[in-house]
């Protein structure tokens, strides 16, 4: 396991510094995961305490701009036992910007099916925000928070874009916005692009999160995932969806592995 959370990290934070993870870092990460006091690492590194201090909040710092969350000694293990993160999920982590403010876009709703959706039966929705950011701080927007839920409210808007400034609260808003909505959705499920970009791995799971008994042929994943949401109500949040373009490049450009987006 540990092992594993070490690869995470070090993806991490070379995503951010264009370095891997060093010794002291590495031992950092493992003694906390441990447990383990930063008094504690230092014995065990041959290094002063204050030192080993600050490469642990470098570390917390690093690692909570890349997943969007306030990591901190204290909730380290927590949180990525919480986000449920393999090495595996991480592939090609990289961040753009975009404007200074949020704008708003959507698409109209087209059916997939010809015959006209049912209403949903009324009962408690499925709800995963396990890859959701935590909210620390939120304040006004009630400007943006009107339209999201205006958008959402006419039945032919299919999606919705979130987009500014990295760092100005996109996924805090559309987080903040979840807590308070009382739109009638069967599913809700929030997927971190960072941690798990493949669309066949985003699906897939999506699948095996809502239908206990899948007996279904693998083979057709997407089919059964276009069911889904011709079936139900489903309001999937795809977080940080620019992991899966090309860096500085014209809008639209898919990377090579992820050309299944654009299919």
């Amino acid at each position: 396991m540990i092992t594993d959370i070490l690869q995470i990290a070090d993806r991490l934070v070379f995503s951010q510094t264009g370095k891997h993870l060093d010794n002291l870092q590495e031992a950092v990460i493992k003694g906390v995961w441990q447990n383990e006091t930063y008094r504690e690492i230092a014995e065990e590194c041959n290094h002063s305490e204050g030192r080993v201090r600050d490469v642990g909040y470098k570390l917390w710092e690093i690692l909570s701009q890349q997943l969007g969350e306030d990591i901190n000694k204290s909730n380290f293990r927590s949180t990525f036992e919480r986000l449920e993160l393999t090495s595996s999920q991480f592939i090609n982590i990289h961040t753009i910007q975009s404007s200074h403010n949020f704008k708003f876009c959507s698409c109209p709703y087209q059916s997939i099916s010809k015959n006209e959706k049912k209403p949903s039966d009324q009962q408690q929705p499925y709800c995963n925000l396990k890859q959701a950011p935590k909210i620390i701080d939120f304040r006004s927007r009630k400007k943006e928070l009107l339209t999201l839920s205006q958008w959402l409210e006419n039945p032919k808007n299919a999606l919705i874009s979130v987009l500014g400034m990295a760092g100005i609260g996109k996924s805090t808003l559309v987080r903040y916005f979840l807590d308070i909505n009382t739109q009638p959705f069967d599913v809700i499920i929030w997927k971190n692009l960072k941690l798990s970009p493949s669309l066949n791995f985003i699906t897939t799971e999506i699948l095996t999160d809502i239908q206990d008994n899948n007996s279904e042929n693998n083979n057709n994943i997407l089919s059964q995932f276009l069911n889904l949401l011709n079936q139900k109500r489903c309001l999937i949040i795809l977080d940080h969806v620019e992991e899966i373009f090309i860096h500085q490049k014209l809008a639209g450009l898919y990377k090579p592995e992820y050309q299944d987006y654009q299919n």
